[in-house]
């Protein structure tokens, strides 16, 4: 989560060249990653598959870089 306290703030310059579909499906899973991560830490017990639930964030991520690159 060290990292994250890095990246988080630095993700909002997707937004200089103003607001766009990319720009948010770039911020959003940065942003609510530690949402997932403590969902997953509270759940874990109950749903051993829930520790995966952070990599949703990190897919929709990799999609959005993979498809806003190809633009």
């Amino acid at each position: 989560m060290l990292p994250w306290l890095v990246f988080a703030p630095l993700s909002a310059m997707a937004f200089d060249p103003g607001p766009s579909v990319g720009a948010y499906f770039f911020t959003l899973p940065i942003l609510t990653y530690p949402v997932a991560v403590v969902i997953a830490a509270m759940f874990r017990r109950k749903a051993p598959l829930i520790a995966f639930l952070p990599f949703v964030n990190l897919a929709v991520l990799g999609l959005d870089i993979l498809l806003w690159k190809s633009n």
